[in-house]
């Protein structure tokens, strides 16, 4: 593995880069250590960061930018992302994880012991932790805690020109969403139906979305298992599908990647306990 070139005062270059980020962290400097995360490529950091202990990879952590440590444990195996979300201070942790989106954010609060998933909860916006709650709330692999809370959702009787107003002004929210098509929901949040952005970016502006959009769209339920969101994928070729309560109330949007993603990993757990393994999850990535 090729060692990044150190700056002026650094450590001789026979210093592992392990060795080098452990000064870093213990003199603090958030800036150095940042760039010398960054002069490396992402298997080097992958590597180097699991030749650390849970306590140093948390300070390493604490000294960057949440949104910065956030990419960084994207790209680190899902076990050690636990282990130093736990080593973490809450709040911190909580920092870490509204950088995620909702999907992700939720997966790896339940693999936490319930005294941490508690605590990072607690430190999480409100807003959030209402939405974290929700999903938490259902059982593992089912459509509800698979499912992405972000989403466009907009009352039947707006007009067009509002929607699209409405998007632009919040460009900048809207940015991180998977923005493809607008929901349409009724006055108790009920899905009425969907809207591609084409659709609604291409009309005059002055018609309900109500009448525009497509009306009683494919969705999955919100406590559907594994086996039937594979089975639905399967039989229609939609990234995504709208996630809705019993009551037909519209509660998120499900992935296809994430429900392959699951199957994946719902597979290797069946392949290594056919094995005797019963470990397994320091291959794993994050999800």
């Amino acid at each position: 593995m090729s060692e990044p070139a150190l700056s002026e005062g650094a450590a001789p270059q026979d210093n592992k880069p392990w060795d080098r980020i452990r000064e870093l962290a213990d003199l603090g400097g958030a800036r150095d250590l940042g760039d010398f995360l960054d002069e490396m490529t992402r298997p080097d950091r992958v590597h180097t960061l699991g030749r650390l202990d849970a306590d140093t990879r948390a300070t390493v952590l604490s000294l960057l930018k949440p949104e910065d440590a956030a990419s960084l444990l994207g790209e680190m195996p899902g076990a050690q992302v636990v282990r130093t979300l736990e080593v973490l201070p809450p709040g911190i942790s909580a920092q870490i994880l509204s950088s995620f989106r909702s999907n992700v954010r939720a997966v790896l609060l339940t693999q936490l012991s319930e005294p941490a998933c508690e605590a990072i909860q607690s430190h999480l916006p409100a807003d959030m932790a209402a939405q974290t709650e929700v999903q938490l709330g259902y059982a593992p692999s089912t459509a509800g805690q698979l499912m992405l809370t972000e989403y466009v959702a907009v009352p039947e009787e707006a007009r067009t020109e509002e929607v699209v107003r409405n998007l632009r002004e919040n460009a900048e929210r809207y940015a991180a969403y998977l923005v493809q098509y607008v929901y349409v929901v009724n006055s108790t949040g009920q899905l009425r139906g969907v809207l591609p952005l084409r659709d609604l970016m291409l009309d005059p502006g002055w018609r309900p979305v109500g009448e525009l959009m497509i009306p009683a769209p494919l969705a999955v339920a919100a406590d559907s298992p594994l086996d039937d969101l594979r089975d639905v994928f399967a039989s229609h070729t939609y990234r995504a599908m709208p996630v809705v309560e019993k009551d037909g109330r519209l509660v998120g949007i499900l992935l296809r990647e994430a429900v392959q993603r699951a199957r994946a990993e719902a597979a290797e757990a069946d392949t290594l306990k056919a094995r005797g393994i019963v470990g397994g999850e320091e291959l794993r990535t994050m999800p």
